[in-house]
């Protein structure tokens, strides 16, 4: 069978290679010659024409197709999704046998007649499914090659990030054996200045027994009836003073010499320790801003709410509403108030309550995780919602915190000293949440002026100095009739009350930190992540001599105090006390600066290597509060990382700044 098709005909059309069912007629001089329609299909299509296939094409046809230019096609081309069928007729411009291909007949096509509506929408699909699959195969290599970017870039990123964290932890260390270099070399230098001292006057003393020998020499002289070997004694006497003299001179040199070296070491030690600060001080800032990161990216974009530990596979999914209360008002501080207003939307809209909100909420469905109601995290909800319209300018979210209120002041009315209980199910009560309570309603007081607020906070008050600070023994009680010692409640004090409305009560602000300090102080061996052991100072969640496990360190509590330290720097800074303002001052940057020793690189791609804090430095161990500290050495704690931030930006979550 001979290939009838012109050579202008092999380039006239844009041929698109794609496959359409199509029936048949064959017609000779308009008229069917054969009333059934034949099945084919296309081998590609343009927009003046189509390449057919037959399918089992009959001796009748085969005759007829033998002079393709007598014949003409009835088409109906079934277009996929679309129906019915489109009808077109077209002329045989070549037929042809091809052995390589299943049906073996081939006909070139030239529409006589169609649709233009058809035709477009034949050419749309035929485009569609030549270039669709050329779009998706070029858009999986786009998506492939964004994750492989995205990959590196994280990965990148998350280095960087832990080379921070491990040149600031370095730092430090760099820091404090500059700062114990620099007072060994002072130390020294104070010894010598000691021997100095004496030893001038050895000289002095020496010197005037010289004189007195050589004087009494002179004297003998002049007595001519003396004994010559009396003179002699005299002489030799003198001639060993002026040797010790000699030795007690050179000795006054070396110790000069000595100081002058002295000297020198301390001025090299103490531009090294400048240029160590300096350092410090960048890689701290970025440090801090890196934690708020952290923070920040942890949030689920459904619920709006921050899980309150990264790396514990029990609690990974688990939101406690304290923590959601600190990132709000950590949030708002920085000015992030969107984000701090998917919180409060959660707690406004979706959070399922009984009088008061729940301990904690599932983070990826926001349904309740822990079936427990107390009165501190609601506390803190309300303290949070606070913050955050003094910051913002923003009254929506008052109602919440006046809900909060009012449910509080009815649990205070059932006590007639006016304290506060730990919910509505429990029966002890705890100085932490009368702390809480104090400055909820003080601070609600200060914003809208009810006096309500302000009876409650002194009614608060009043409990807190007969059940909380009534034993100068042990300055505050854990809660009442419990003298149990819990940091938080020494930093809090300071925090919720003040210096200097702890001083009306009778209290010393100052001893308050001191017991703490002496109590529940510590300094222990903290492995970090990479293997390393490293000195750390903190503070223990209890009187830690008391319990089995040894020394703990609570990051969030350590944080806490190192605030505390601040507010009283602060405080005698105003009343002109300088020496104690800078006393404060020093011992709230050396916790912090330990603190920053104990920051971990984000585990999770989230986080991409963010610095963060655990929540203790040792894992699952008892606080001797009633809980345990999570699982897993990796752990990262909202609580601790934000109160961190607090400590380090100065920033008293329990009061209302101006």
């Amino acid at each position: 069978m001979r290939d009838s098709r012109p050579g202008k005909e092999k380039r006239e059309f844009i041929r698109l290679d794609s496959v359409f069912p199509v029936e048949y007629q064959l017609l000779k001089n308009n008229k069917v010659v054969d009333e059934n329609w034949h099945h084919g299909f296309t081998n590609n299509v343009s927009s003046g024409g189509l390449c057919l296939e037959l399918l089992k094409i009959d001796a009748q046809a085969l005759k007829l197709l033998e002079s393709p230019h007598d014949v003409e096609l009835n088409l109906k081309i079934y277009i996929p999704i679309h129906k019915p069928a489109s009808h077109a007729t077209a002329k045989i411009l070549w037929f042809k046998k091809e052995a390589h291909i299943v049906s073996q007949y081939r006909l070139g096509l030239r529409y006589d007649k169609i649709d233009k509506k058809e035709l477009r929408q034949i050419m749309r699909i035929a485009y569609g499914k030549v270039i669709l699959p050329k779009l998706a195969l070029a858009g999986i290599i786009f998506l492939f090659a964004a994750f492989i970017i995205s990959a590196y870039n994280n990965f990148r990123l998350s280095s960087y990030n832990k080379k921070l964290i491990e040149e600031m932890v370095n730092t430090l260390e760099d820091s404090k054996r500059s700062k114990a270099e620099l007072e060994a070399i002072r130390k020294e230098g104070q010894l010598l200045g000691v021997r100095l001292k004496q030893s001038n006057a050895d000289i002095k003393v020496k010197e005037e027994e010289l004189g007195q020998k050589l004087k009494s020499l002179e004297d003998l002289s002049r007595i001519g009836s003396v004994r010559a070997d009396i003179i002699k004694i005299q002489e030799l006497e003198i001639q060993e003073l002026k040797a010790l003299l000699s030795d007690l001179t050179q000795g006054r040199q070396d110790i000069i010499q000595k100081i002058g070296d002295l000297e020198k070491m301390q001025e090299k030690v103490e531009v090294k320790l400048k240029t160590i600060k300096e350092k410090k001080t960048l890689l701290e800032k970025e440090s801090f801003e890196k934690m708020y990161q952290w923070v920040k990216v942890h949030q689920n974009p459904r619920s709006g709410l921050i899980a309150s530990f990264e790396g514990d596979g029990e609690l990974g999914d688990q939101a406690f509403t304290y923590d959601q209360a600190l990132a709000v008002i950590a949030l708002s501080y920085f000015k992030d108030y969107e984000l701090a207003r998917k919180i409060l939307d959660f707690y406004l809209a979706a959070a399922q309550k009984q009088q008061g909100y729940y301990n904690g909420y599932y983070v990826s469905t926001g349904e309740v995780c822990e079936f427990v109601i107390h009165s501190g995290p609601n506390l803190w909800l309300g303290i949070a919602v606070l913050q955050y319209t003094k910051l913002s300018g923003d009254n929506k979210y008052l109602p919440l915190a006046r809900d909060i209120a009012s449910w509080i002041l009815k649990l205070q009315k059932e006590d007639k000293e006016d304290g506060l209980r730990g919910g509505p199910q429990t029966s002890w009560y705890s100085t932490e949440h009368n702390l809480d309570g104090f400055a909820f309603f003080d601070m609600f007081y200060r914003i809208n002026s009810e006096a309500a607020y302000r009876n409650a906070a002194q009614g608060i008050l009043l409990w807190l100095k007969n059940h909380a600070y009534d034993n100068p023994a042990v300055p505050i009680k854990r809660g009442r009739g419990d003298a149990t010692i819990a940091t938080d409640t020494y930093a809090w004090s300071i925090a919720s009350l003040g210096p200097q409305r702890l001083a009306q009560m009778g209290m010393d602000p100052e001893a308050i930190m001191k017991f703490a300090e002496d109590n529940c102080g510590v300094a222990i061996c903290y492995i970090r992540p990479g293997g390393e052991n490293i000195a750390v100072k903190g503070f223990d969640f209890a009187k830690q001599r008391h319990l089995a496990r040894g020394g703990v360190i609570s990051c969030e509590w350590t944080a806490q105090m190192a605030l505390s330290y601040k507010l009283l720097s602060r405080y005698y800074g105003f009343s002109g006390n300088r020496e104690k303002e800078k006393l404060y001052q020093d011992k709230a940057q050396e916790y912090l600066e330990e603190l920053t020793k104990m920051l971990i690189a984000s585990a999770s791609r989230t986080g991409q290597g963010q610095g963060c804090l655990p929540y203790a430095s040792s894992d699952f161990v008892d606080t001797g509060h009633g809980w345990m500290t999570p699982k897993g050495k990796n752990t990262g704690s909202l609580s601790a990382t934000i109160y961190a931030l607090f400590a380090y930006y100065g920033f008293n979550p329990l009061e209302l700044s101006d």
